[in-house]
């Protein structure tokens, strides 16, 4: 490890802030882990980190299609997301001129999208530890979806400005459920096992 820049540490068998992953022997660092779960087939060897419980509902105990199918779904949302506020950038003049305003006071729409997010989003993580993230998923693409078809239908400047805050009301909480939704509480993923999923969020 001291190639890349890391040393290693010669004076505690177990470095705090880590986790044992290998199983190499049956107890390591005073943990006998022959009683912790493992994983399955060619991970059998490793430490699942953290446990699953044994609940059927606990998402590390889903199967990896449905872990597949939200990160899926999810990063779609955090797409959506993205492009709900930089689409409309390259349209600026456009906008100005269809809507008789000032270039100023089309970038002040992205401001008060960009405003709306920073404001709404302390609500969203409440609502979350609150109601669960799916509820709040839920109500975040319903809200982006129908602000989206509500701002191209718009004829005024005011209901198009207003769309845009709703925009930015919609896309809140998937700002910041979406990394909640894989490294967070209740974890979704497994660091040990399902370490590439956690890596390509």
């Amino acid at each position: 490890m001291q190639r890349i820049g890391i040393l290693e540490d010669h004076h505690l068998e177990h470095v705090p802030g880590t986790a044992i992953m290998n199983d190499a022997s049956q107890e390591v660092g005073g943990v006998d882990t022959s009683r912790l779960k493992h994983g399955r087939g060619r991970d059998a060897h490793i430490v699942l980190v953290p446990q699953p419980s044994n609940d059927p509902n606990d998402p590390l105990n889903w199967p990896q299609w449905k872990k597949e199918m939200i990160i899926i779904l999810v990063s779609g949302a955090a797409l959506m997301a993205t492009v709900v506020y930089c689409t409309i950038l390259p349209a600026t003049l456009i906008l100005a001129g269809v809507f008789d305003q000032s270039i100023t006071e089309v970038s002040n729409s992205t401001g008060a999208h960009v405003m709306a997010i920073g404001c709404v989003t302390f609500f969203t993580s409440a609502s979350a530890k609150k109601w669960g993230k799916r509820p709040v998923f839920l109500a975040s693409i319903t809200v982006m979806t129908l602000a989206c078809v509500w701002g191209a239908a718009s004829q005024s400047w005011t209901s198009y400005f207003v769309a845009r805050v709703f925009q930015g009301i919609g896309v809140a909480p998937v700002e910041t459920l979406v990394t909640a939704m894989v490294g967070g509480t209740p974890p979704v993923f497994v660091t040990s096992v399902d370490w590439r999923y956690i890596l390509c969020s």
